[in-house]
Formats: C-alpha cells, sequence, structure tokens
C-alpha cells in the first residue's frame, strides 16, 4: 500500500496541484495507513479496519479532522482503482456524523493543551476555568 502513495502524489504533481496539497497528502495517507495496522494491500482495507481507524482516531482528535483524513484516504483509493492499481474500491469509506449546531463537542487534550500554551498567564488560567 505504502508504495502507492509516491505513484498518487507523483499523480498529484503532474496534475498540477499545489505543492502544499502534495505535502499534505503525503503526511495525512502515511499517518493514516500507519495507523492502520496490518494494512499491506488494498485487500486489507476492510470496513472494520477503518472503523478501528475511526474509533482509534476519535480518541485523539475532533471529528472534523478524522473526516479530513478519511477524506484524504477516499480520494487516494479512488483514484487508485482509476488508474488500474486497484481492480476496485476496497471498502466504503464514511464520514463520521458530527454533532449538528448547538451540541457540544468535548475537546480532547491534544486540542486544548495547545490553545492554552499560546494564551497569556491569565488568560490561560481564565481559558482553563471556563473549560472545566
Amino acid at each position: 500500500m505504502t508504495d502507492l502513495v509516491p505513484q498518487y502524489l507523483a499523480w498529484l504533481e503532474g496534475n498540477n496541484k499545489s505543492n502544499e496539497h502534495i505535502d499534505v497528502s503525503r503526511r495525512v495517507l502515511n499517518n493514516v495507513l500507519r495507523r492502520m495496522r496490518g494494512v499491506k494491500t488494498a485487500e486489507d482495507i476492510t470496513p472494520a479496519k477503518i472503523q478501528d481507524f475511526k474509533t482509534g482516531r476519535l480518541r485523539e482528535v475532533s471529528p472534523h479532522t478524522v473526516n479530513l483524513e478519511l477524506g484524504y484516504l477516499k480520494a487516494f483509493l479512488k483514484r487508485c482503482v482509476k488508474e488500474g492499481w486497484f481492480r476496485e474500491m476496497p471498502a466504503e469509506i464514511e464520514q463520521i456524523q458530527a454533532p449538528g449546531p448547538g451540541r457540544l463537542v468535548p475537546l480532547c487534550e491534544d486540542e486544548i493543551n495547545p490553545f492554552l500554551d499560546a494564551l497569556k498567564p491569565r488568560a490561560r488560567e481564565a481559558a482553563k476555568l471556563i473549560l472545566l
């Protein structure tokens, strides 16, 4: 699987995608594939593997971030099919339904700490109180 990522990135470059888009695609795809343990071929990408990825990733980041990662994976897999690198789409990739407007989404520490670290000391203490 990971040997197809460079081919996909070359395809992106050949189709005039920005360097930023290519770099983000590289990082996200390598991260997603690394987190999907045991995925060596397209056949290894199963609905269960995708669900395991979603569940594990939701413990670390927001649903929005997981959906972005799934979007990059889906675009990669679709291109693999169009280029003939895969015979068919290995699994259906559905995005996570994020809570609607007005519903609170708890943040995880990985999302809170960078925000708090960027604040001045007094503002940081106030933000901690609000977050509690």
